[in-house]
């Protein structure tokens, strides 16, 4: 992508927002004996992004995969990444298949409005897993699990939609049987993100725990007057270090990133976004290595 200079006082008002995120946790929250590399090292480099200006414009985002994989989140079924999570501010999380792992009714219960069995100041995002005996979305009743969510950053209303992709097959059948995954996300994302618009969202950032097969879908997604719906996608799963853009006709390149795994790096996309035509003119995409942090946290 192109580097953008900040405009000056002449020109209309462009503001960037920053979408980080963090896919394939897998509970590595510590720091390794030499002090790095821990989710306070990974917050050290997320606070300097939201310290840079005097703007409220970073959204943080957790891909799926976050729980399961260290002593520490085994033996608190995760609530240990939950207060993490909760300390650095994430604002939401998709589901992943290792969600699944201890029953994902253990992973619903930090979502259900209870804070006596621990529960996470962010919603989680689920827009394609079913419930098969009742045909509905896989939701808690008065909880924070939703299809879609609008987080507003300095008046600018940004909509997140989250799917795991075809992945059904890669966990315990006793543990995944009651549920069915909705792969037509086609159809989803037009009807989600047409919504999302209507409801004024002025950004769309799709999450999904899988590689990035389905990009080019999210990438043609249009409203009804024709216009690209999705601005941004955050990939996981595949513990890839990736970068890239999917190119579209008429309209700018939309921006997608993976970032690694166990919590060495965090994903970075930067929208620029122009507060008068109320659109996305121009983007970054990379992913920044938390060992950079070096024994800051």
């Amino acid at each position: 992508s192109t580097t953008w200079n900040q405009p000056n006082e002449d020109t209309p008002t462009i503001l960037p927002i920053y979408v980080l995120s963090v896919n394939d946790l897998h509970g590595y929250i510590m720091r390794d004996k030499e002090g790095r590399n821990g989710l306070s090292n990974m917050a050290y480099l997320i606070n300097q992004i939201r310290d840079a200006d005097d703007y409220d414009n970073v959204i943080l985002i957790g891909n799926g995969d976050m729980f399961q994989g260290t002593y520490i989140s085994n033996e608190t079924n995760g609530l240990a990444v939950i207060d993490a999570m909760n300390a650095m501010k994430f604002d939401a999380m998709g589901i992943g298949n290792h969600e699944f792992d201890w029953g994902i009714d253990v992973i619903l219960k930090y979502f259900d409005g209870d804070p006596n069995n621990g529960e996470a100041n962010f919603p989680l995002l689920n827009a394609n897993i079913y419930v098969k005996a009742s045909n509905s979305l896989l939701t808690v009743k008065d909880g924070k699990v939703f299809e879609s969510y609008i987080v507003e950053r300095e008046g600018i209303k940004i909509g997140l939609i989250s799917y795991i992709g075809d992945l059904y097959n890669s966990i315990i059948y006793s543990m995944v049987k009651d549920y069915e995954f909705d792969l037509n996300l086609s159809d989803s994302i037009e009807r989600i993100g047409r919504s999302l618009k209507q409801a004024g969202a002025d950004i769309i950032v799709v999450n999904i725990h899988y590689g990035d097969e389905y990009n080019k879908i999210f990438a043609q997604a249009k409203d009804e007057q024709g216009n690209y719906l999705v601005d941004a996608v955050i990939n996981g799963h595949e513990h890839k270090l990736v970068q890239d853009v999917v190119e579209r006709d008429g309209g700018i390149p939309m921006p997608y990133v993976q970032a690694g795994s166990n919590g060495k790096y965090i994903g970075k996309i930067t929208l620029y976004f122009n507060t008068e035509t109320r659109s996305v003119i121009d983007y970054d995409v990379e992913y920044l290595a938390v060992a950079d942090a070096g024994l800051d946290y």
